[in-house]
C-alpha cells in the first residue's frame, strides 16, 4: 500500500517536471540564463539543481557514490539547447528511479539505509523518508 502511494507521487513528480519543461521551452537561452528570483538564480540553474538532487538521492538509495556528479554546463555545450539536454537527462533519471522503485516492497520502504552527504557527514534514515524528501524538494 505504501509503495503504491510512493509510485503515484513519483508519477505526479515527473508529470509536474514535464509541465515545467513545456513552459520553459517557451524561453530562449538568454532568458534561461537571466538572473531571477528562482532558488538558484536562473531558470537553467534551478532545473539543473533539481535534476542533480534527484540523481544524487537515487544513487544514495541504491548504495552508490553520489559524489562528483554535479551538472556541468561545459558537458552540454554540444547540445543545441541546454533545456534540451536537461529534459533528456530528466527523462533518463525518471526511468532509473522507476527501475529503482520497482525493486522495492513496503517492507523495504521502512528499512534504514546509510549514506554520506556532499560534505562527507554520515546519515541513516528510512528509505521512505528520503523518497518523501525528494518529492518535496522537487516542489521548488
Amino acid at each position: 500500500m505504501l509503495l503504491a502511494h510512493i509510485h503515484t507521487m513519483f508519477e505526479y513528480h515527473y508529470w509536474a517536471n514535464e509541465l515545467i519543461f513545456e513552459h520553459a521551452a517557451q524561453l530562449d537561452d538568454a532568458q534561461l540564463d537571466a538572473p531571477s528570483a528562482f532558488p538558484f538564480s536562473t531558470v537553467k540553474r534551478t532545473l539543473a539543481h533539481l535534476l542533480m538532487a534527484d540523481t544524487i538521492w537515487r544513487k544514495r538509495l541504491n548504495g552508490e557514490s553520489a559524489g562528483g556528479d554535479w551538472y556541468d554546463d561545459s558537458m552540454r555545450q554540444r547540445e543545441a539547447s541546454i533545456l534540451d539536454a536537461l529534459r533528456k537527462d530528466f527523462a533518463r533519471e525518471m526511468v532509473a528511479m522507476q527501475a529503482y522503485l520497482d525493486t522495492l516492497d513496503d517492507d523495504a520502504l521502512v528499512e534504514e539505509f546509510s549514506y554520506s552527504n556532499s560534505k562527507g557527514r554520515p546519515f541513516t534514515q528510512e528509505r521512505v523518508s528520503a523518497l518523501t524528501h525528494m518529492l518535496f524538494h522537487g516542489m521548488q
